[in-house]
């Protein structure tokens, strides 16, 4: 995580235009939900979590592309744990006072826009069986650097608003676990100020 907060936050800092809720984060771990714009959603937001609130939140990825030991390193340094579909490793790292980020849609927008659904059900199971905050946040770092340049474009364009924290006490059940996820999804999309239904 130094690799995060030491280099890349000063970098990354210059092109930052605007952030709004932070002081809607709670005390101790959280879940924080993202939408996924670009390969620096990730190292923005833990890198921005730690220099203004002291939160050491690791995120969570796939064991599926970027493999290899120098990737391996990469994700190690960054703060983030590779999983293969289990909220095991997650629960773990709240158990030992980490925050989670996760970003259900997979794969980075082609389009800008947070996807209309999402079919992971991870942030909906990580929050009924932790029963810890869960923080909509929502990165506008698609004209920085989208899925279709090769190179960040370098404008001073990008904005970060983290929403307000919502809290599940359900039991863990499949209803439940799909409600969860939705209304969590619609909050990120509310950030985005995305039109829906």
């Amino acid at each position: 995580m130094l690799l995060i907060r030491w280099i890349v936050w000063p970098i990354i800092s210059l092109f930052v235009r605007h952030v709004e809720g932070l002081n809607k984060l709670p005390d101790g771990p959280f879940i924080l939900v993202s939408n996924h714009a670009s390969y620096i959603d990730g190292p923005l937001l833990i890198a921005l979590l730690y220099r203004f609130k002291k939160a050491r939140v690791c995120f969570l990825v796939t064991k599926e592309g970027f493999t290899g030991k120098f990737w391996d390193w990469i994700f190690r340094k960054g703060g983030a744990v590779r999983v293969n579909g289990s909220v095991d490793s997650a629960v773990a790292l709240i158990k030992n006072g980490f925050s989670v980020g996760l970003m259900p849609e997979g794969k980075r927008t082609a389009t800008g826009w947070p996807d209309e659904k999402i079919e992971h059900t991870g942030i909906g199971v990580l929050a009924l069986l932790t029963k810890r905050p869960v923080v909509p946040v929502y990165v506008e770092t698609f004209s920085f650097w989208s899925r279709h340049h090769f190179f960040p474009t370098f404008h001073n364009s990008i904005v970060v608003r983290f929403g307000k924290p919502l809290q599940f006490s359900a039991k863990s059940t499949k209803v439940n676990i799909q409600r969860a996820k939705a209304r969590i999804w619609r909050e990120v999309k509310k950030l985005a100020r995305v039109s829906y239904v």
